[in-house]
């Protein structure tokens, strides 16, 4: 049963083409004219994904109760 969620979930966010895409494509076409406006919306999107995983993280080892790191 849980190798069925972890392949659901994988399908589901990581081998998502047009989430993927969307991701990528939409900041890039909002600050894309201007370098340091660029800049920012770069470094708020690595701030959300790097908080997103380790809020990840932490619901792992809630759950199991251990982690890789």
């Amino acid at each position: 049963m849980s190798e069925l969620i972890i392949i659901a979930l994988g399908s589901a966010l990581v081998s998502n083409v047009v989430l993927s895409q969307f991701l990528g494509l939409c900041p890039f076409l909002g600050v894309s004219k201007k370098t340091n406006t660029a800049a920012g919306m770069g470094t708020a999107g690595f701030f959300f994904f790097f908080s997103f995983f380790l809020f990840g993280v932490n619901i792992f080892k809630f759950l199991f109760g251990t982690f890789w790191i």
